[in-house]
């Protein structure tokens, strides 16, 4: 009887550490989801940025590469180039996955809509991305994403596509680096933002904007009226709504108003 006593005092501790143990991993693991939850709801301070032991997790769903991605694979298939990009970007709790991850919240939607405008499969929506990397946290999203027009016609070729990814990075800031080395990054820089699960940035980029208000254009509207209106520079409302240089506004558009 006492050891039977004995055991039963022995599996009765065991079941209590194990249900304490189980509720401290799903405190962690609460307050881990409530830190992205937090990220991806409210604007992030970048004094407190890249994040510390970031180590973001597959997606359950992944998307299949689609045609222009196959093609880059087997372009870019050099082992060893992949392996030290993938080190780089695994490198300090994947310091620049996340600065990247930042910057290209700011254009994704609007690349896409682009690339899906031209017919263009979903991995044309990368290439502004890698071509101005060095430039993303003040390039146009719009302007940058005008250089998908190039690719038309191509959507279902694939060597041509290589080609073209040439012609058109000869022509960008990165010229001088190995064409091959980029291309390589791009094919491992499509699959890191498809396949993990990352913070979506764009309400920092609303929030840093200081966006007052929509306003919808109506018959006769220019860009000078809207100014006047709202008492802001013709420049401060091209910047916010990625309209370059343009001042062609139609009726029915949605506009976002800044605040001086």
């Amino acid at each position: 009887m006492y050891f039977y006593n004995m055991q039963l005092r022995l599996i009765i501790i065991y079941k209590c550490a194990l249900f304490l143990f189980c509720l401290a991993l799903s405190i962690v693991s609460f307050s881990q989801d409530q830190n992205i939850q937090n990220l991806t709801s409210s604007p992030i301070s970048l004094d407190h940025f890249p994040l510390l032991n970031f180590n973001p997790e597959l997606k359950s769903s992944l998307r299949a590469p689609d045609q222009w991605e196959l093609a880059i694979n087997v372009a870019a298939d050099n082992k060893e180039v992949q392996s030290l990009i993938m080190t780089f970007y695994r490198d300090n709790d994947y310091a620049e996955l996340q600065w990247l991850n930042l910057w290209h919240s700011r254009c994704a939607d609007i690349w896409r809509e682009i690339a899906d405008s031209l017919h263009l499969p979903i991995s044309a929506s990368f290439i502004p991305l890698m071509l101005e990397r060095n430039n993303l946290k003040l390039c146009s999203c719009t302007d940058s994403g005008a250089v998908l027009k190039d690719f038309v016609g191509l959507e279902n070729e694939s060597t041509e596509v290589i080609t073209k990814l040439e012609e058109v990075f000869k022509k960008s800031e990165q010229k001088d680096e190995p064409f091959m080395v980029w291309l390589h990054e791009l094919r491992i820089i499509i699959r890191l933002l498809e396949n993990f699960k990352l913070p979506d940035y764009k309400d920092r980029w609303l929030n840093n904007t200081a966006v007052k208000k929509r306003h919808t254009v109506l018959k006769g509207e220019t860009l000078y009226r809207l100014s006047v209106l709202y008492q802001v520079r013709i420049q401060d409302i091209q910047l916010l709504n990625e309209l370059g240089n343009s001042t062609v506004i139609s009726e029915g558009q949605s506009l976002f108003i800044p605040v001086e």
